[in-house]
């Protein structure tokens, strides 16, 4: 009998995957807001979604960020680079995901 893969993640990968890191995103979306999970935890004081830069194809002007189960205001610029987003040093951050709520 075969042993089952080992899994990394999300899902099954047949254990040919990388475990995901800060470096990893994923997107969702409901309506006009764009959720933006960024895998695992991050000692950086920053966090860049690229393709939500300023120049990306089909960009809208970013108006709102905030962070699922964070109660205070985030920070954030949209520009050439991506969109910035200064993550509270008072965030207590989940192991697995980051959620950021954006509109």
């Amino acid at each position: 009998r075969e042993q089952a893969p080992e899994v990394h993640g999300q899902g099954v990968n047949e254990g040919k995957g990388k475990p995901l890191t800060s470096e990893d995103f994923r997107f969702t979306t409901k309506k006009d807001t764009i959720y933006v999970m960024r895998m695992g935890r991050s000692d950086k004081q920053t966090v860049t979604v690229a393709s939500l830069a300023k120049n990306a194809p089909n960009a809208k002007v970013i108006t709102n960020v905030t962070i699922l189960g964070y109660k205070g205001s985030v920070q954030f610029k949209q520009d050439h680079h991506g969109l910035v987003v200064e993550m509270p040093t008072d965030l207590i951050q989940d192991e697995n995901a980051t959620v950021l709520k954006i509109s």
